[in-house]
């Protein structure tokens, strides 16, 4: 039925999601140069992606 193959839908992307997400799973954390960025000061994470994203490219690491 209609309502059998959507609950089986949810339930597979559900599934999914949590292989995506390692439920279940402790993780590691990582800190350290490399692993984090740089704090928040309310708005601030928009540049701190921006920065984030230059310095991961070779040429600008560089100069």
């Amino acid at each position: 039925t209609e309502n059998g193959l959507q609950d089986n839908d949810i339930k597979l992307r559900v599934s999914e999601w949590e292989v995506i997400q390692e439920s279940g799973t402790k993780l590691k954390p990582m800190y350290g140069p490399g692993y984090t960025g740089l704090k928040n000061l309310g708005n601030s994470c928009y540049l701190s992606s921006v920065m984030q994203a230059i310095f991961s490219i070779p040429e600008f690491q560089r100069a």
